[in-house]
């Protein structure tokens, strides 16, 4: 589903896309696979104005260092 709905993606769509393509690399244990998708779905969100939506901050808050 998600390689069927990144095809026409685009905008904030295609940065929950890249989002949730991040947790599902979380999930089966490539954190370094997780990360990357991560920090592109920030990028994406940032070029789109929407570093303050709940996915956004959930993943800034994910790649924050622990503190």
């Amino acid at each position: 589903m998600l390689n069927a709905a990144r095809e026409t993606a685009t905008g904030l769509d295609l940065a929950h896309l890249t989002a949730l393509a991040g947790d599902h690399a979380a999930a089966a244990g490539q954190q370094s696979h997780a990360k990357w998708l991560w920090r592109l779905a920030m990028k994406r969100f940032a070029e789109n104005g929407a570093l303050e939506s709940a996915d956004a901050k959930r993943i800034a808050a994910t790649l924050a260092p622990p503190r």
